[in-house]
């Protein structure tokens, strides 16, 4: 009759506020061997937790539980932090991993962000759905690992979340755009260069850097508009914006932003625009493009564009 009541008190305990309270209870269930808490510890499996469901796996493992469907092992693998395991149940494992993005340790996050990445393409609709979630940080590794996969059809939602009210999601979907490479993201990437965030504007500028020549002759509107970090944006992207940036040296309102620019390429075709540049009648032209003459001639390409 005690052990009864102990066991319904275990039970009780589970659904405590207190997660150290079910971790207990857990433990003590899989120790006192009552088969009544097998159902109780295979919810625990899915606690907000990680030690509850380390120890509720462990429990079910000394009750002689084993799963009965895939959904119940991939639950049982992710409590039990086998990675491999999930990795090769592939796509039964997603939702169980997805879920898990939430959870208050950082390296369990991570882990599951990584299996999600290398479950890959079997995984992509459900990270393209998480970018909705009510959680921030399931948003943020979402985003995260759809860059590592590489998947084109994730383009459009992580444009989408370019506009996030969180900016490490926003900061994580440039980033991610700038892996997939996709033209599309272009011209929502130029927008993010207003960010009132400097990690989400740098973020931003290294996914512009990763497009290439399409993204060149927006950037180079965006410049002239007003937009500064787009100068950072086409040293990034290199060769391919050196003449553009030539030309801008003759607009009045830009030209020593090209100039500083072409300085920390470095490419050796600036030279002689720039030595012309240095007779211009304007003054901040005239002072950038001899930092810039300086610096090709030794090398030195750091000239920071934003403030």
């Amino acid at each position: 009759m005690r052990t009864g009541k102990r066991v319904n008190d275990l039970l009780n305990a589970l659904e405590s506020d207190d997660w150290a309270a079910r971790w207990d209870a857990a433990m003590s269930l899989g120790e006192l061997g009552d088969k009544s808490a097998v159902e109780p510890l295979v919810r625990s499996l899915t606690d907000d937790h990680y030690l509850v469901r380390l120890e509720a796996a462990r429990a079910l493992h000394k009750l002689g539980w084993m799963p009965e469907c895939d959904a119940e092992k991939a639950h049982y693998l992710t409590a039990k932090r086998e990675w491999s395991e999930l990795e090769r149940l592939g796509q039964v494992a997603v939702e169980s991993l997805i879920r898990i993005l939430r959870d208050e340790n950082w390296e369990v996050q991570r882990a599951a962000k990584q299996s999600l990445v290398s479950i890959g393409e079997p995984a992509v609709e459900s990270l393209i759905r998480a970018l909705c979630d009510e959680d921030k940080n399931v948003r943020d590794y979402a985003a995260d690992a759809l860059g590592d996969v590489e998947d084109e059809r994730a383009v459009g939602s992580l444009i989408g979340a370019l506009r996030d009210d969180n900016s490490i999601v926003r900061r994580a979907a440039a980033i991610s755009l700038g892996k997939i490479r996709d033209a599309r993201a272009v011209a929502p990437l130029i927008q993010s260069l207003r960010d009132k965030e400097r990690h989400v504007v740098e973020a931003a500028c290294w996914a512009l850097g990763q497009i290439g020549n399409a993204a060149v002759e927006p950037l180079v509107q965006a410049l002239i508009e007003g937009r500064i970090p787009a100068a950072e944006a086409l040293a990034m992207i290199g060769k391919p914006a050196v003449e553009p940036l030539i030309q801008l040296l003759q607009h009045k309102d830009v030209a020593h932003i090209a100039a500083a620019t072409l300085g920390m390429m470095g490419d050796k075709q600036a030279i002689a625009p720039l030595t012309a540049a240095l007779q211009d009648q304007n003054e901040k032209l005239r002072k950038a493009a001899e930092e810039a003459l300086e610096s090709i001639t030794k090398g030195i390409r750091d000239f920071p564009l934003i403030d």
